[in-house]
Formats: C-alpha cells, structure tokens, sequence
C-alpha cells in the first residue's frame, strides 16, 4: 500500500452524518477538539465554528421559548401572540442559519487539518 494512502486511512478525519470518524472509528467533538494541533488556521476554524453552533442554539431556546410565550399570549391579544409566534419563528430561522454556517467552518477545518496532514512539507 503506498504510504500517502496509508496515512489518510490512519490519520484522515471524514464526516458521515451524523459522526465523525478517524481510523475507521467514530470521535466525539471532545476528541475532535484535539485533532488540530498542528494546523493553527484548522483550529481557528474549528473553535469559530463551535462558537457558531452555540449561538444557533441560543437562538433555538429563545425562539422555543418566544414560541412557548405566544401560545398564552393568544388567548388574550390574538394578533400580540400571532406576532410573537412569527417573531419566533424568524429566531429560529437565524438561529438554524448560524449553526449551519458553524458546521460548515468545522467542515471546513477538517479538510484544512486533512490538506495539512497529507501534504506537509517534511
């Protein structure tokens, strides 16, 4: 087997939704977190791209929480509660936004840390 080969089937980390796998095995986003090392600019992309998931989910809760807040607001002031449910689901749908664009930063990571890792100079 040649050794450039070898290397990406050990080291090479891939995506197959809704794991990551490295080695044939699947990692946590605890373990994914280590992987970057020794690729700075992979790192920061990685870290952005939490930092992105973690808003999105914020804005997820609120907008479930907005949502939750409408449906008792209905019964008194139906266009007020009509107003809130729309307004939650505008949150949801930027907070679906920013998490997306997180994934693809991390996507975009990994191949970063993968170009890094099989085309190194040594």
């Amino acid at each position: 087997m040649d050794s450039l080969e070898t290397l990406y089937n050990k080291s090479a980390i891939w995506f197959n939704y809704p794991f990551y796998y490295k080695d044939g095995n699947r990692i946590h986003y605890s373990e994914l977190r280590n992987e970057f090392s020794f690729s700075p600019k992979a790192r920061l992309e990685y870290e952005l791209g939490i930092k992105k998931i973690k808003s999105g989910r914020i804005f997820s809760y609120a907008a479930i929480a907005v949502s939750t807040a409408s449906i008792f607001v209905i019964g008194k002031n139906k266009n007020y509660g009509l107003g809130m449910f729309a307004g939650a689901l505008i949150i949801n749908g930027i907070g679906i936004n920013i998490s997306l664009d997180g994934r693809k930063r991390i996507q975009q990571a990994i191949f970063i840390r993968n170009k890094d890792l099989l085309f190194s100079p040594k």
